[in-house]
């Protein structure tokens, strides 16, 4: 079970319901790949998000931000483990999902906003945590973290993944969670396309990825002002020794080549 409000008790019935109800109320309006990742993330057991949190500690905070928050599996998480969760994602629809959910399981804890993760709407030192899974590779990374330092409070947690050379050469090699609407070689290509204008004008992605080594996320939150936790590989950051292990969704490394981590750091 989740838990919303102190008063709320919400059933992975309850969310797998609505989540089918949305497949078919929002069909006209997701794109062609979207409806499978909703299904998808919605998976049971959704309390793999929150054995995460509790790893990282990500609880009994006053106000969290979710970043790029998707179709919101890691909202609702968030929501059972702290007073009050924002979350904001480029796309309106998928925010205005997040609110739907949220209003339908009874949860008055959660307000989602259309926003980009480079330009966020909130004020400076406004959140105890902010949480941005997969999506910080999307955009212009450097600028994205540079956001997140502002709206943090003094002594406030960021937590973020990120997707280095190994996590591409493993789509391009392996071609995971390929349909004809996805094609992970094609991703791959324009990841590394992405990856080099980014460096070379610092325009942020539209589509895909950008591959970020661990040696230049190092170097740029230092930079920022972040103090860096823990990095890890994905899945393997556990603040609790033991008390609440983590389980991975992503490999860590692949040939020999670092895949996906993930990064805590405070302000």
């Amino acid at each position: 079970m989740l838990r919303g409000t102190p008063m709320t008790t919400i059933t992975e019935a309850a969310v797998t319901k609505h989540v089918q109800n949305y497949l078919r109320d929002y069909e006209d309006r997701l794109g062609p790949r979207e409806p499978a990742l909703f299904e998808r993330v919605f998976t049971p057991p959704l309390a793999r998000y929150t054995k995460r949190l509790r790893a990282i500690r990500f609880t009994d905070m006053d106000r969290v931000l979710d970043a790029c928050c998707g179709f919101g599996q890691w909202t609702l998480c968030l929501a059972e483990l702290n007073r009050r969760v924002d979350a904001c994602d480029i796309s309106p629809v998928r925010a205005e999902i997040v609110n739907t959910l949220a209003h339908d399981l009874g949860i008055d804890s959660i307000k989602a906003v259309q926003s980009r993760l480079e330009t966020l709407p909130y004020e400076d030192n406004t959140f105890d945590g902010a949480f941005c899974y997969v999506s910080l590779t999307c955009t212009p990374w450097k600028e994205s973290l540079q956001e997140l330092h502002r709206v943090l409070k003094p002594g406030g947690r960021a937590y973020f993944t990120a997707n280095a050379l190994g996590y591409f050469v493993r789509q391009w090699v392996e071609e995971p969670h390929k349909t004809a609407q996805r094609s992970p070689r094609f991703f791959t290509a324009l990841s590394l396309k992405n990856t080099l204008e980014y460096e070379e004008t610092g325009k942020g992605p539209e589509l895909g990825q950008v591959v970020v080594e661990k040696d230049e996320m190092r170097t740029c939150l230092d930079e920022i002002g972040f103090t860096i936790t823990a990095m890890e590989d994905e899945g393997c950051i556990d603040l609790t020794n033991g008390e609440h292990p983590p389980t991975s969704f992503f490999p860590g490394e692949y040939n020999g080549l670092t895949c996906c981590y993930e990064v805590i750091a405070s302000k």
